[in-house]
């Protein structure tokens, strides 16, 4: 048996790993209200590292909110786009 190794092949292959349909960052990079989350989630991740300090609680508070503002507003674009998918 001979490897398929024709240009269609190789470049259709790359099309599907470099679309963002596949990549698991694709919902990502479409959605601003997912990237406030993914911020919110940075922010968050930085207060634990600071741990002390007015700045720690600050960075904490500001990044638990962002998370939750964004997943909010991403879930509320879902639901209310179902009843327009028909």
């Amino acid at each position: 048996m001979a490897a398929d190794t024709s240009d269609d092949a190789q470049a259709s292959r790359l099309d599907r790993t470099g679309s963002t349909e596949t990549s698991i960052l694709g919902p990502l990079q479409n959605s601003y209200a997912l990237q406030t989350a993914a911020v919110g989630l940075i922010v968050t991740v930085i207060a634990f590292i600071v741990n002390t300090g007015i700045w720690a609680a600050i960075l904490g508070i500001w990044g638990i909110a962002l998370v939750l503002v964004g997943v909010a507003i991403h879930v509320a674009v879902t639901v209310s786009q179902r009843g327009t998918r028909g």
